[in-house]
């Protein structure tokens, strides 16, 4: 395939090896344009309602409870503040949540200052998801709760967690942060467990300028907990039924969701068609697999993964350094995992976590972004499939 010099430029090492010069950030953001955000800014000028639950919101939280059919959302400025509310919000005080340590910080940050005790179980080792064997073999008599992650936008056993927490009396909960145009069994994600939270921040498939989040439920009483939680423990009285801090969506973030929820159907069909281009192309590869997505299940793509084995002729780290010297940026999520960080290295370990610590060492996030083009995609597996086979010379580009 020919190269656009006015695109990419070439790498070329003493071994004769080639390798093409890309421009990739990890991701860039969609962002609706000043002209589609003009009528919302001037409903808010009009209104007067900048933020504080405002018309705006109203609306997106009602087009997301249609979308994912349930009966509940809440809009947030955050997520993390959202999974902070959860435990209160379900009626719990203490105890222990048992949740993983292959996530990103704010799933263990949020339950801790929430009230609860995080307790790592291990993942899945094919979809680097949460294992309910773990699970199980990890509750206590402490034991109050369960807080699902659904890694990359793959969905987690719902099913086998839910039987779990039924047979043991405890709250199911998601961190569905990744969660966005993923599917359950054919079902969007949103009505399981007890409550789902999800983010809508900058690296999600659509993002409310930058920052925001919700919450969707189908349990009136959760709701309201959460309705109070996210305005300081009252509902405009000043009279808080408990402390809790402030969470609010602003009205243009609530406007510019509103437009990009229109177009996230459009943004899972172009990941997706991305994904199979990559699983294809670097599935030829030796030592590359990837997070096994269950049969009937639909993954988001939040992120594309791939996990380096041993038969890769590098490292992953050494794969992140000659990717990022050819101008293709990835990330290491989630390494370390949580249990792993000096935050955490006080909690206790009830189960072993051996494909946690596996998945830490050897997974990579590569480019993924609604404005991704499959011919960058293909570059980008090209690429890998040329420093594969050419390990020595492309350990020659680090550094230079």
């Amino acid at each position: 395939m020919g190269t656009d010099k006015s695109i990419a430029e070439a790498n070329a090492v003493p071994g004769g090896a080639v390798f093409e010069k890309l421009d990739l950030p990890l991701f860039k953001p969609s962002i609706p344009g000043f002209e589609d955000l003009k009528p919302f800014y001037d409903e808010i000028a009009k209104s007067g309602y900048q933020s504080n639950f405002g018309p705006i919101s109203s609306r997106f939280e009602n087009a997301l409870a249609e979308l994912l059919g349930v009966e509940y959302v809440l809009a947030l400025s955050n997520l993390s503040t959202g999974i902070m509310y959860m435990p209160r919000a379900a009626g719990l005080k203490d105890g222990e949540v048992i949740c993983p340590s292959f996530s990103f910080l704010a799933t263990a940050h949020s339950m801790l200052l929430g009230g609860l005790t995080p307790v790592f179980a291990d993942i899945d080792r094919t979809t680097l998801t949460l294992c309910p064997q773990s699970v199980e073999a990890a509750i206590t008599e402490n034991t109050v709760a369960v807080l699902g992650m659904h890694t990359y936008g793959n969905p987690c056993d719902i099913d086998a967690l839910q039987k779990i927490c039924d047979k043991h009396g405890l709250v199911l909960l998601f961190d569905a942060a990744h969660g966005l145009g993923a599917r359950y069994k054919g079902k969007r994600l949103g009505s399981f467990g007890l409550a789902e939270g999800f983010s809508t921040s900058a690296t999600k498939i659509f993002s409310t300028l930058g920052e925001g989040g919700f919450i969707a439920t189908n349990d009136a009483s959760f709701a309201e907990n959460i309705r109070y939680m996210r305005n300081w423990g009252h509902l405009g009285d000043y009279n808080a039924r408990m402390p809790s801090i402030v969470s609010k969506l602003p009205e243009l973030s609530a406007g510019a969701g509103l437009l990009e929820l229109a177009k996230l159907e459009t943004y899972c069909n172009i990941r997706q068609e991305l994904a199979a281009l990559a699983q294809q192309r670097l599935g030829e590869i030796p030592g590359i697999r990837f997070p096994v997505i269950r049969p009937g299940d639909v993954c988001g793509y939040k992120d594309f993964t791939i996990i380096i084995d041993e038969d890769f002729p590098m490292t992953r780290d050494m794969l992140a350094q000659v990717l990022s010297a050819c101008g293709v940026q990835s990330r290491k999520y989630f390494s370390p995992s949580i249990h792993q960080t000096l935050a955490y290295e006080h909690i206790s370990i009830h189960v072993p976590l051996d494909n946690t610590i596996e998945a830490s060492a050897k997974v990579i996030s590569l480019p993924m972004f609604n404005h991704l083009k499959l011919s960058e995609m293909e570059r980008m597996c090209k690429l890998i499939a040329d420093i594969a086979a050419n390990p020595a010379e492309a350990e020659a580009l680090i550094g230079e």
